[in-house]
This record gives structure tokens, sequence and C-alpha cells, in this order.
């Protein structure tokens, strides 16, 4: 019998989507290429075979239960000691290691019997032992999000890739804050759903002078991200919402990518990303015409809204534009998410195919059964080539997405935007 209010209920299952968000966004531990996957299941056998030993489990010393997990999804539940036990053994598993930490992956649960500085303990023991990469999230009972980081984080001088999730930054006036906090070794950085200003921001870019990836998923009490840094080569942001992110000062960003952005009210102003001293950028986007304004130097690009707005692209505004240098000359590559073959898409798609002369590829991706056939959605699309293209040699490819539309997950995590070795970081709408 579940004795927890409506309340509690849809708080408990909003935490658990954020949770969900999170850890598709947070990077994993590297995998060791001497040190095989474990799997429960026999070749070619669905059948778990080995949650039957779940009594066995129960049984085990701590250390040794926790080891199980990776034989059986099923047991990750069991057994369920007091906490002391459970922090007692992490205790003194740091305390035996002799260094130095490669990387270390670690999700915390506070309760009332945790310790008080139970956590700082454990990172200054990860600092003495010279930790290089960390993964630090919290899992709160409650959607508060109070759980402040310690201090001890910012005296990890030897970290060289930093991701924390679910965590409020301390208040610099009332907290004993370490003077010389920096991370000098600091080259990426990923903040999941951490409440924060935009000082605190600021704080950290300072003092992370090697920095080259950050990575922002969510945006609590912060509102304006300003990129100063000699170091930065891509920002990515995921999730936030009345952002402002203004590059005054980054001659080595190269990318600038907001996987998904919102306006939390259709009155809210567009908030501006500004592209000031960037001149190495060469990917931008996604931009939303609702929620964006773009300005580059002091050229401000905005789309006109109209009294009304319904929802349609609206061709009238790009007919009195006109064809920009940028369409007629520039873009190789299109790609239109979400079709649904409406009359206001095809006319705009048709505008580009008649003025777009270095158009080598239109790609259009309709919802996951959005058309009950290729067939189906090939039709939408047929009436595009009864018009003159500017480029004859444009090939159009018609994929269905993975998602339908109204479930569609931007991306699944931040490495694909962060590998320099992906020419293009958007293509993979196309993979179907």
């Amino acid at each position: 019998m579940d004795l927890r209010t409506e309340d509690q209920r849809n708080t408990e299952a909003l935490l658990g989507r954020i949770l969900c968000y999170i850890h598709d966004v947070l990077l994993g531990p590297p995998a060791s290429r001497h040190s095989p996957g474990l799997s429960a299941l026999l070749p070619h056998d669905d059948l778990d075979r080995l949650s039957g030993l779940r009594d066995v489990v129960s049984r085990l010393p701590v250390t040794d239960a926790a080891r199980t997990t990776a034989l059986s999804r099923r047991w990750r539940g069991v057994p369920r000691p007091d906490a002391r036990r459970v922090t007692s053994a992490v205790s003194r598993i740091l305390a035996a290691h002799l260094g130095p930490f490669r990387c270390v992956d670690l999700v915390t649960s506070y309760t009332e019997e945790s310790p008080p500085g139970l956590l700082a303990r454990w990172l200054q023991l990860l600092a003495v032992n010279g930790v290089q990469e960390l993964v630090l999230a919290s899992r709160p009972r409650s959607f508060d999000l109070d759980l402040q980081l310690p201090a001890a984080l910012f005296r990890m001088d030897t970290l060289i890739r930093l991701y924390l999730g679910l965590w409020k930054f301390p208040d610099t006036a009332g907290f004993n804050f370490p003077r010389a906090a920096s991370f000098p070794n600091l080259r990426e950085l990923g903040l999941c759903s951490v409440v924060m200003e935009c000082r605190h921001m600021d704080f950290i870019l300072a003092g992370s002078p090697v920095l080259e990836i950050l990575c922002l998923q969510g945006n609590f009490a912060m509102d304006r991200l300003t990129l100063v840094g000699g170091s930065l080569r891509c920002v990515q942001t995921s999730m936030v919402s009345d952002l402002e992110i203004s590059v005054e000062d980054a001659p080595h960003l190269e990318r600038l990518i907001i996987w998904s952005a919102a306006s939390t009210t259709r009155r809210c102003p567009r908030k501006r990303i500004k592209i000031g001293g960037a001149p190495a950028l060469s990917i931008l986007g996604y931009l939303d015409p609702e929620v964006h304004t773009l300005q580059v130097g002091n050229t401000i690009v905005k789309s006109k809204k109209n009294a009304e707005n319904t929802g349609k692209l609206n061709l009238k505004f790009w007919e009195e534009s006109g064809a920009t240098e940028c369409i007629r000359s520039h873009i190789k590559l299109m790609v239109f998410k979400n079709f649904q073959g409406d009359q206001s898409e095809l006319c705009f798609l048709k505008f580009f195919l008649e003025r777009a002369q270095m158009l080598q590829e239109l790609v259009i991706v309709y919802g996951k059964g959005y058309f009950s056939s290729m067939a189906e959605a090939n039709s939408r699309v047929k009436t595009l080539f009864d018009t003159t293209w500017a480029n004859t040699c444009c090939s159009l490819l018609l994929f269905e997405s993975k998602f339908p539309i109204d479930e569609e997950r931007e991306i699944l995590n931040f490495k694909r935007g962060s590998d320099f070795s992906i020419r293009d970081p958007f293509s993979f709408v196309v993979q179907a």
C-alpha cells in the first residue's frame, strides 16, 4: 500500500525524470580494455537465472554484496544495509587506496544517518591521492536541492575532468571558502542541475585557466552566461530556460551548442545570444526564433513576430528579407526536423531550394509514426520537385526519427558535441 500523498508522488516522479536526464548527460568512467564486462545472461538466453540468489547476497559483507550488482541488475537494491555500514566501507576503501586515482564516479544519497562532514572527508582523500576525473552526483529525497558542495571540492587542483549533478553552489559570502580555490588543470567541466548564480559561474571560469569544454544542463538561479576565457573551445547547454549567453572574449571558441532551450512564459522577452570576440567560432545552434535573438557584433538578427502566433513558418518574412549571402553562397547542408507536411513548411523549403546555390543535401526528418508509411511521407515532399532548384546536384534525404515529435530528446549526452573528431555534431538527427 502506497502511503505517500499525491504531492509526494508527483515530486518524486519529477525528481526521477531529472535524475534520468542527468544520468543521460553525465559521462561515465572510461572502460578498461583489460576488464571485460560481466553478464548475468547466458548466450542466446533472455532469462536472468542469477536473480534467484538474492537471499544469498543479503548475507554477504557490504563490499562483496556491492560487487554482485555487476552480475544482475535486479540485485542493485539487495541488500539494503544501514547507512553507517556502507559509508564506513567506502571510507576504508578510499583511505586504503595508495593513489593516484584515475577516475572516480561517486553518487551520494544523504540521509539523517549520514555523518556530518563525510563527503568533505572523502573529497579530501581524493584530493590527496591526486584524482584526475570525478563524477559527483547526489540523490536528494526532495526537490529542495539544498545539498551544498563542500569547500574541499575547490581544493582538488589535480582535476582534469569534473561533472557535478544535483548540488547547490556554496554561498561565498557566508561560507568558509578557500581563497586559493581554483582548478589549474581542469579541461572539461559539466554542471547538471546545479543551483548557482551568475557570479558563481564567473568565479569558476576565472579559476580554470586551461578549461576547454564547458557543459551546462539546467540553469537554476542563473540567467546569464558570460564566456571569457582564452582556452575555451566548446560550450554546450541543454534544458536551459531564459538564459542569455554572451561571448565576450573567447578567441579559441569553436562550438557554441544549445541542444534545447525554453522560455518559462510567452510574455518573457527573447534571450539574446551575443557573439563578440569569437573569431574561431564555426558551429552555432540550435537557435529557437521564439526564444532567442542573435547578435553578432553590432548586428542583431531576430525574426518578426505576428500579432497572433499560429506556429506556422512565416514565408512572407523570408520573402521580404530576400535571399541573404549566407543562403545563396554558403549553406551546404540543411536539416529540417519535425516535418509534418504542412503547406507553410513546403513553401519554406522551396524558398531555400530555389536560392541556395551551394546546397548539397537537404535532410528532412519527421517524427516516428507521424506518417503511416514511408510512401505517405514521400508523397508529402513530392511537390518540392516541381520547382527549380538553384543547385541541380542537390540531393534530398527523408528519414523517420527514432522519437515521436512530442517525445524527441535532443541528445543523450554531451559527448558528441565535444568530440572534435566529429566534424558536424548536429548530423546525428539523420540517423533513423
